[in-house]
């Protein structure tokens, strides 16, 4: 057991614990491989701006500010941060399970990017498509409603029409 107080330092030797509580809740202690924050109670670090950094203190890990951002770090660089309006993530986002996404969504930059969605899609609710290609690259389509509106919009197709052969089918 090696134990020293000095004027300003309090030094232990390993698994040398200092313990607080009526019946020891908290414990702070270095076991030679791990430097220890032990509670059998709640934890509460009580502060308004909390730094996690790395032992070098050359990068961040988590930050948090009082009314402000809540920040994740990978490698020093902020992944997921909470905003007044939500969550921002920088990068990919691999989910495994369901995603349940309500109200406005989008996917990409409307203007450059492409969404590729493997496997099954299921809309409900109505589709809306804009832009000026639609490409359907698929060897069936159903489309369960009888009635099919072409040329609704103010503009005339410049191929001088449209058509669509329907044929009996029972199967």
């Amino acid at each position: 057991t090696s134990f020293a107080l000095n004027a300003n330092t309090l030094d232990l030797g390993y698994n040398e614990r200092v313990r607080l509580g009526g019946s020891d809740e908290l414990q702070i202690f270095n076991d030679n491989t791990n430097s220890v924050i032990y509670s059998t109670d709640n934890l509460h670090v009580r502060t308004n701006v909390f730094r996690l950094n790395r032992a070098d203190n050359s990068e961040n890990m988590l930050t948090a500010d009082f009314n402000g951002a809540v920040n994740l770090f990978h490698n020093g660089n902020a992944k997921l941060a909470t905003a007044a309006d939500g969550v921002d993530i920088t990068g990919n986002t691999d989910i495994s399970g369901n995603l349940a996404v309500n109200g406005n969504t989008t996917l990409g930059n409307a203007s450059s990017d492409t969404v590729t969605i493997p496997g099954d899609l299921t809309i409900t609710g109505d589709l809306t498509v804009n832009g000026s290609e639609t490409i359907l690259n698929t060897a069936k389509l159903e489309v369960e409603d009888t009635l099919i509106l072409t040329g609704t919009s103010s503009t005339e197709p410049t191929t001088g029409g449209f058509g669509i052969e329907t044929k009996s089918f029972t199967g």
